[in-house]
């Protein structure tokens, strides 16, 4: 295996145990709502990264192991949402009142997608209880406090005045909240639609696979890939977290600028390799 794909794996196990640390450490801590979601989240993306790991061959991999690529770019991509998630509700700059109006948001959108999905397979049992949960938290969203910090998003606030709102997972664009957090808009949306050939599997996803053999150098790079997009989103939360729980144990100042450097990438212009 060559030396760039062995720092990359490197890397990527460095934050997840870096993650796990954290974890265990927050297993203990009694917080605020926003840092007991915080928490809860962040083990979501603690699991996505340690499996990604489990599938990045090994310097002492067996012969005929499976190098998983479309698990491992579908992941991926999940860690990206998840990461998305726990900054919208926990990592990004906010004051107490947009903490509650970002829950409400989500609420709302959890409620009209059970109630969705429920009457679509007929089990109807609570959606009386959802729909008057939804009811509430669409009369608490159009006052007019709340309506402040749609800003000039117009698109999303109707989402929620006029229709059913279960399209509506957050309150602004993902450009804005990616120019919000210093993440380079293009090259997430290349991170994101790269991924996703192999989710949905693309045709380019099935090309990839006829020239994808484990053991190659070229299949090495794309396993690879995966790695370097999500170790740049896990410092990116992990970085997030030490912020949002100063009570943990913090990173020493060589862990400090290793992250700093990491998340520094993602406000890059996209660059391809």
């Amino acid at each position: 295996m060559n030396s760039d794909y062995q720092s990359s794996l490197e890397i990527h196990e460095r934050l997840v145990q870096t993650m796990s640390a954290i974890s265990a450490q927050l297993a203990s801590l009694e917080g605020t709502s926003r840092q007991c979601l915080a928490d809860k989240i962040f083990s979501k993306l603690y699991s996505h990264a340690h499996t990604i790991h489990l599938l990045a061959p090994k310097p002492n991999s067996k012969a005929g192991t499976i190098w998983d690529l479309p698990s491992s770019a579908a992941l991926t991509r999940v860690l990206i949402e998840t990461y998305d998630a726990l900054a919208y509700i926990a990592l990004d700059e906010m004051t107490e009142d947009e903490f509650r109006f970002r829950e409400a948001v989500m609420g709302y959108h959890s409620r009209k997608k059970r109630i969705d999905l429920h009457k679509r397979i007929g089990s109807n049992q609570r959606v009386p209880e959802w729909e008057n949960d939804a009811k509430s938290i669409k009369e608490q969203l159009l006052k007019p406090e709340c309506l402040a910090f749609f800003g000039s998003n117009t698109q999303r606030r109707t989402e929620i005045e006029k229709n059913n709102g279960k399209d509506c997972s957050q309150h602004l664009s993902q450009r804005e909240l990616n120019k919000a957090r210093g993440v380079n808009h293009e090259q997430y949306s290349f991170f994101i639609n790269f991924l996703s050939q192999h989710v949905h599997s693309y045709g380019m996803a099935i090309e990839i696979l006829f020239d994808f053999e484990a053991g190659e150098e070229k299949s090495l790079n794309h396993m690879r890939k995966n790695l370097d997009i999500a170790s740049l989103f896990l410092s990116k939360a992990i970085q997030g977290m030490f912020s949002l729980f100063p009570n943990i144990k913090q990173p020493n100042e060589q862990s400090r600028l290793f992250l700093e450097k990491k998340v520094e990438e993602l406000s890059q212009p996209l660059i391809i390799q």
